[in-house]
């Protein structure tokens, strides 16, 4: 997924410079991509921080015993980022804009599940669902939805 985003950044970054398009040299442009790229990084991992797993709801499944692990099912409530990004595209700060609603919670969902292994932690001897990089990996297929819709629709602008 985060290749995906990547190149999905990358992308974006590249339309943005041709769009802008000035007399700069080759190293200048080479220079002015990596600093737009890790610009455009930045910002997505400052909005996922921002939103953090604290917000989204998840609920788990009974725990299926495989061979040699414990899993379980996890059906996780995730913000429809298109809706809030594209809904955002008319603000000055994008970001801002979608972080607002975010905290303000004024968004619909999108529905994701998939399994999460089942630890035992030794020292109280609970077990422990380990979900976190699971629902990380929604987040960021819903961003990366998100970000295609976005590059669409400034595209059709045009």
């Amino acid at each position: 997924m985060k290749k995906r985003l990547l190149c999905f950044l990358l992308v974006l970054a590249t339309v943005f410079l041709v769009a802008c398009g000035n007399s700069s040299t080759s190293s200048e442009k080479n220079d002015s991509e990596e600093n737009k790229d890790n610009k455009q990084q930045e910002i997505i991992d400052q909005l996922i921080n921002e939103i953090s797993l604290d917000g989204i709801k998840f609920t788990t499944g009974e725990p299926e015993q495989l061979r040699l692990e414990t899993r379980v099912r996890v059906v996780a409530q995730i913000p429809n980022y298109t809706e809030l990004f594209i809904a955002a595209m008319g603000e000055e700060d994008i970001e801002k804009a979608v972080a607002k609603a975010v905290n303000q919670k004024e968004y619909t969902t999108v529905e994701y599940s998939g399994y999460a292994t089942v630890e035992t932690d030794y020292n109280t001897g609970s077990e422990v669902v380990k979900s976190d990089e699971l629902i990380k990996s929604f987040m960021e297929e819903e961003l990366v939805k998100a970000i295609n819709a976005v590059l669409e629709k400034e595209a059709a602008q045009k």
